[in-house]
């Protein structure tokens, strides 16, 4: 979860001492350690040095190594600067005008995000407490959404899903997620306190299901695609299935459950898979023009 950052309180004498020890005359490790070890900008640093010098006096030489230090964070900061407004803050501002709630959605590599807010907390700070004071209206948003979502969800449970005139079916993991995006587990912590409770049990019982569900890897795709799966079959007096006494799961209709979660942004995990196969097998499926389709 990110957490905003307040500016600390720095003292000048520490960053000085720290710089002037830097061996070889490394202006680049000085610019690195007073941007991204102390989070200061070059501005920063020049007030920091103006509030100190005013009660301490600075001899010739360290005043002309402060100067040339001063000349290169100046660069160094023009650097940052355009790499920051060009190709970093653009990405904040998209987010920040988008309709999307979660950050993690928006920026699907972490070290990214971090970056830019780091960047932004360094050059352009008010606009750093913009992006946290947007992103808390987005996610009491979130909020409001995923209760609405929630108590939807709570009505389609109790009412089941309609097939036909006079056909149900239950509702199932599938589609849970493709009502919303929150896990199971978490709408029932946030429902706790916006549900009435006998519909809340009923949530509950639903959700338990899923308790121990988890997100298949690739290496778990390939192997349920490779074995072979049925349904309702007989078996022998050694417990072996007997071959067609039963229904099989093909491998095009595996992939049909695959692509189908897929394409409508419900997470492959060992429960949305077998709820798949399950409505397979209950001709809930049905295969028209190489696309997959819900009755």
């Amino acid at each position: 979860m990110l957490k905003k950052v307040k500016k600390k309180k720095i003292a000048f004498s520490t960053i000085l001492n720290e710089i002037s020890n830097i061996k070889n005359c490394d202006y680049d490790l000085m610019a690195r350690t007073i941007y991204f070890k102390y989070k200061i900008n070059v501005n920063e640093f020049i007030q920091l040095y103006n509030f100190l010098r005013v009660r301490k006096k600075f001899n010739q030489d360290t005043i002309d190594f402060i100067s040339t230090v001063t000349c290169y964070l100046s660069s160094y900061d023009y650097e940052l600067r355009v790499d920051y407004n060009t190709n970093l803050k653009p990405l904040l501002i998209s987010f920040i005008e988008s309709d999307c709630y979660d950050e993690k959605d928006f920026f699907t590599d972490k070290n990214l995000l971090e970056k830019i807010l780091e960047y932004a907390f360094i050059l352009d700070y008010d606009f750093y407490n913009r992006f946290f004071d947007v992103l808390e209206e987005k996610k009491n948003k979130l909020q409001e959404l995923n209760i609405r979502e929630g108590k939807q969800i709570i009505n389609l449970i109790d009412s089941s899903i309609l097939i036909s005139n006079d056909s149900y079916r239950e509702f199932d993991i599938i589609d849970y997620y493709m009502n919303t995006k929150l896990p199971p587990k978490k709408m029932v912590l946030l429902l706790r306190k916006y549900a009435d409770s006998d519909k809340l049990i009923l949530f509950k019982m639903f959700a338990s299901r899923y308790d121990n569900d988890y997100v298949l890897k690739e290496s778990d795709i390939e192997r349920r695609l490779s074995d072979r799966t049925f349904f309702n079959c007989f078996a022998d007096e050694n417990g072996n299935l007997i071959e067609g006494t039963g229904f099989e799961i093909s491998d095009s209709d595996k992939i049909f459950v695959l692509e189908y979660l897929k394409n409508n942004n419900v997470p492959i995990t060992e429960c949305t898979y077998s709820a798949g196969l399950k409505r397979f097998k209950n001709g809930f499926f049905v295969h028209k023009e190489k696309k997959l389709v819900l009755k």
